[in-house]
């Protein structure tokens, strides 16, 4: 009576698993960043920044009658918009009282100059309902393009710039990505991708499956 027996090899897959984990830490995480290179962002991130009134107390007191505290909100690349949530005190100065006053602002983001001595790109954030409402916002990828630096300012034709904000954003498909990747990875090594052996009369064969690892680098590239 003949038998069949297919066995799992469980070492191939975990010494395949812990290669495609290694691969991905290094693909996500230690791509040299070239800031000499213009590049063209993609997706999105998710932006907190707060301004800086050093310097601008006097002239905040005296002129504005509304002060930006920070904002929060999200960047496009790919479709070039933005939208931010300001948090504003109204009137700025005032000894008796103040408030906290909420708006937003949407519009067209657009590339204006690329520094390749540091890395910078500058953009204007153009309100889509008052195109003399202006940010300048200064970019610096880090992070292998994951995270950006940010400074702004703001300014809206016939008056000053404002006080300079600074901040953060932070790529939000990004930790998606890795949680799709991982997920595949799982899933495709429950299904038995990994690659399995099999012993049939007495004779071992082995078989193995790139299906992993073509899924991760479709992924991590795009």
């Amino acid at each position: 009576m003949q038998r069949n027996i297919n066995v799992q090899i469980s070492l191939n897959h975990l010494i395949i698993l812990l290669l495609t984990f290694v691969s991905l830490f290094f693909t996500l995480n230690v791509k040299p960043l070239k800031a000499s290179t213009q590049t063209t962002f993609s997706g999105s991130c998710g932006i907190i920044f707060t301004t800086n009134i050093n310097g601008w107390d006097g002239v905040a007191k005296n002129y504005a009658g509304q002060v930006t505290n920070n904002a929060i909100g999200t960047i496009n690349f790919d479709t070039s918009t933005f939208k931010f949530n300001f948090s504003d005190v109204t009137p700025y100065g005032n000894t008796t009282h103040v408030d906290e006053v909420f708006y937003s602002m949407s519009g067209k983001l657009s590339l204006v100059s690329f520094d390749s001595d540091s890395g910078v790109y500058t953009y204007t954030a153009t309100d889509s309902t008052n195109s003399s409402n202006v940010n300048h916002i200064n970019i610096l990828p880090v992070n292998s393009g994951n995270t950006f630096l940010v400074t702004a300012y703001s300014s809206s034709s016939g008056s000053s710039t404002s006080p300079v904000a600074s901040g953060v954003c932070q790529k939000v498909w990004f930790m998606k990505k890795l949680y799709l990747i991982i997920f595949t990875t799982l899933l495709l090594f429950a299904c038995g991708g990994g690659g399995e052996g099999s012993i049939y009369n007495n004779q071992s064969t082995t078989t193995s499956n790139s299906s992993v690892s073509s899924v991760v680098a479709v992924l991590t590239s795009q």
